[in-house]
């Protein structure tokens, strides 16, 4: 879609993310925000990510906050491209592939990486 439509891809990218989220909360019985918008279950998925200690006891919370920040910021950037120029209100709008190619591998990278939390919250006994 990014070739062909890459207001739709933004579009696309961002419901797509929604969805992981949104699956991420659900798997883990958290509850979805009072929003089910991306700013707002980015928030949530990101507030149940555990610190990060390596296995020396080294403990890199304030580093890794920074990173979660970032990766909240990503989403929220994609969310913004999707209302400003991604096809979800209608209208002329235009993206450039090389955006909407940025939304989407960005998108995909936070996707993936939130599908391993889950994953790791799900084989660690209980």
């Amino acid at each position: 879609a990014i070739l062909t439509d890459p207001t739709d891809s933004i579009s696309h990218s961002n419901a797509f993310i929604e969805s992981v989220c949104r699956h991420y909360l659900e798997t883990r019985g958290l509850p979805l925000p009072s929003e089910l918008v991306i700013t707002k279950l980015i928030g949530q998925v990101v507030a149940d990510f555990p610190a990060l200690k390596l296995p020396d006891g080294t403990d890199y919370g304030d580093d890794i906050v920074r990173l979660f920040g970032g990766v909240k910021s990503v989403v929220q950037g994609i969310g913004v491209l999707r209302t400003h120029i991604s096809s979800a209100h209608g209208g002329n709008k235009v993206a450039y592939q090389a955006e909407a190619r940025l939304a989407n591998n960005l998108g995909g990278a936070i996707a993936i990486y939130i599908l391993e939390k889950l994953k790791s919250h799900i084989e660690q006994p209980k």
